[in-house]
């Protein structure tokens, strides 16, 4: 167990330097103290359950719930937003959307090493075109 704590810190200070976003030490030495980062329990309410797991990382829980949201939404949607000029355009943008947050979730966070500059485009328009996910 004590090994480890000790990758786990390390972790934490790799997360750190690269300034990524992570909770205090205290906090993940309680969770795993107490066995809760593998398992978790009901964080918040009865009315909004969600867990430790899901905020310790809340990009990648509300990436994981928007990605099949993203692909039904290219289906299905009907309008494009007025700066493009066609629904085939709109499609385009929304499978460089897919595309982005799923080569977000397969490298954890990271730029990926190959398709850097597609991957830095497809954030743009993520970024820019979020708010017109409306039907």
């Amino acid at each position: 167990m004590e090994d480890g704590i000790v990758e786990d810190k390390e972790l934490i200070r790799t997360m750190r330097n690269q300034r990524r976003p992570i909770v205090c030490d205290e906090c993940v030495q309680k969770m795993l103290d107490e066995g809760t980062l593998k398992k978790q329990t009901p964080y918040y309410n009865d009315e909004d359950k969600f867990t430790c797991e899901e905020l310790y990382s809340l990009w990648h829980t509300c990436f994981k719930f928007l990605l099949p949201r993203l692909k039904a939404f290219k289906e299905w949607c009907g309008d494009y937003p007025a700066d493009l000029e066609s629904n085939e355009k709109w499609k385009e943008v929304l499978d460089e959307m897919i595309w982005y947050v799923e080569t977000t979730l397969r490298n954890n966070n990271f730029e990926p090493t190959e398709e850097k500059d597609r991957y830095k485009k497809a954030k743009v328009l993520f970024h820019r075109y979020f708010f017109d996910l409306w039907g």
